[in-house]
C-alpha cells in the first residue's frame, strides 16, 4: 500500500497501467474495455450533449507503434484506436481538423459545429513514436482534479 505521504506518479504506457513511487514499483495490464471507458469518459466530460455520437474501436497495433483510425459511418463518427491514449488522440485530431476546436491547459474553444463534419474518407495514423507518457503527480490533500482530467 503507497502511504498517504508520498508522491505517486501515475502513467499508462502502451495499455500498461504504472503506478510509483520512490520505493514501490507496480505494473496492471489494462483491458481493452477499460482502455474504451476511459476514453469515452473523455469524450463525457468534454461533450456529454453528443457523446452518443463516438463509437470508439479497438485496434491492433501496428508492429511496435500506436495507430488510430478516424471514420465516418451515417450521422457517427468512429474512432478505432489501438490503445486508449491513441483513441484519445483520433478523438483530439477529429477536434482540431474537422470541428476546429481546441483543448488545452490554456483554456479551451469547443464551439461544436452543427451538424457534426463528416470524415470524407477513413484517416489511418500511425505514432511515430514507440513510447509516449504522459505524467501526472498527485500530492496529498488533492480533493479536486483539475477540469482538464
Amino acid at each position: 500500500m503507497l502511504r498517504k505521504t508520498r508522491r505517486i506518479a501515475m502513467l499508462i504506457v502502451g495499455g500498461i497501467l504504472t503506478i510509483a513511487s520512490a520505493k514501490e514499483f507496480k505494473q496492471e495490464v489494462v483491458t481493452p474495455n477499460v482502455q474504451i471507458e476511459t476514453a469515452k469518459g473523455i469524450i463525457e466530460r468534454l461533450m456529454s450533449k453528443i457523446a452518443d455520437r463516438f463509437t470508439l474501436e479497438m485496434i491492433p497495433k501496428a508492429g511496435d507503434r500506436d495507430v488510430f483510425e478516424i471514420e465516418s459511418k451515417g450521422e457517427t463518427i468512429v474512432l478505432r484506436g489501438s490503445t486508449g491514449v491513441a483513441l484519445a488522440s483520433a478523438f483530439n485530431r477529429y477536434l482540431k481538423e474537422y470541428c476546429k476546436c481546441h483543448v488545452s491547459w490554456c483554456g479551451d474553444q469547443l464551439n461544436m459545429p452543427s451538424p457534426l463534419p463528416k470524415v470524407p474518407e477513413k484517416v489511418r495514423v500511425l505514432c511515430l513514436h514507440k513510447h509516449r507518457v504522459y505524467l501526472l503527480i498527485c500530492w496529498p490533500g488533492w480533493v479536486e482534479t483539475p477540469s482538464i482530467f
